[in-house]
């Protein structure tokens, strides 16, 4: 995951760039959105998160080794969290709509849901609920 992070990271401004016909660095970071502005200048700090999560996940795992399972599904849903976070700043233009000269394009909730057949609302939704199951497993019943 981190590699993929790191990749698209140090591609998207190539890919404003042509796409866009856009000729200067400062052009490129002046065009993109403030997410996905935020995720390409730190997308190293995204990586290293996703390489914590997991050396925080196996250090538990060895100190509670009867919740293994448990905590294996909470790290892996965690990266997998931070990894959508990321993809969202990461295709954040795609969820805004058109620009005026009044002003830049805005969020655009219709274009969030719609995006790539809903992908980022149906995957946020299947986090949500491994993660609401593997914290309350045991608590009511064999859940």
């Amino acid at each position: 995951m981190s590699y993929i992070i790191l990749i698209v990271g140090s591609m998207l401004p190539r890919f404003f760039a042509v796409s866009y016909k856009l000729s200067s660095p400062a052009e490129v970071q002046d065009f993109m959105q403030g997410p996905t502005r935020f995720a390409v200048a730190y997308s190293w700090a995204f990586a290293l998160a996703i390489g914590l999560i997991g050396v925080v996940t196996a250090t538990l795992c060895y100190r509670c080794p009867t919740r293994t399972s448990q905590l294996t599904v909470l790290g892996l849903c965690a990266q997998a969290a931070l990894l959508w976070v990321v993809m969202f700043c990461y295709c954040y233009d795609g969820f805004c709509g058109p620009m005026s000269l009044h002003h830049g394009p805005n969020f655009e909730l219709p274009q969030f849901v719609l995006f790539e057949f809903g992908v980022f609302p149906v995957t946020f939704v299947m986090l949500t609920v491994t993660i609401l199951t593997a914290l309350t497993k045991g608590r009511y019943g064999n859940v």
